[in-house]
């Protein structure tokens, strides 16, 4: 019995030694904190208590449902949750292929602010409707999904004309301060 224990002992041993420790996942964590004032709030997306991403978002650009989705210089992509007040982290797609985003829809929304002087921000809002598909097989990950972008531009009082946002053009007719007659995304 003996010999079988140490022989057991030493195979267990080797195989230790043998095989490389698998390095932890990183933890990643975020945080959604309203300034002082409680007019912007502020995104912090770390990685093992290190910041990777951080990003100001004016209450304008959001509600208690709204998923804000960001992508880090690496091409990561992270949505957070603001009604949920967590960060969701994509899973690995089901098949072994790369998968595509396909955008199915968007709509453009504004918020006009009123300062004084003859411009005024224009705070844009970017609904996308996507979806992942992969480019080998045609399988779709998971459902559709809405991921926002936002914009702030400086534009004259009573701006009529076309914004570039990202990769949109948008035509915007406002008028007097605050007041939007036509806003659409230009095909």
């Amino acid at each position: 019995m003996k010999k079988f224990l140490s022989l057991a002992l030493i195979l267990t041993l080797a195989f230790a030694l043998a095989v490389p420790a698998m390095a932890a996942a990183p933890e990643m964590t975020a945080t959604f904190v309203r300034d002082s004032q409680g007019n912007m709030w502020t995104l912090t997306i770390f990685e093992d208590d290190e910041v990777i991403y951080t990003e100001r978002y004016s209450q304008s650009n959001f509600n208690n449902n709204t998923i804000l989705t960001v992508t880090l210089e690496d091409g990561r992509t992270f949505n957070y949750s603001v009604s949920g007040g967590g960060l969701i982290i994509p899973e690995d797609p089901p098949c072994e292929h790369d998968f595509v985003r396909v955008v199915v829809g968007a709509e453009v929304s504004v918020t006009i602010q009123n300062v004084p002087g003859n411009t005024n921000p224009y705070s844009f809002t970017i609904a996308e409707d996507c979806e992942y598909i992969c480019c080998i097989c045609g399988e779709q990950d998971g459902d559709t999904i809405t991921e926002y972008s936002y914009f702030v531009v400086s534009l004259h009082n009573n701006y009529a004309g076309l914004v570039e946002l990202g990769d949109y053009t948008v035509f915007i007719n406002s008028k007097g301060n605050i007041q939007v007659r036509e806003l659409y995304i230009i095909d």
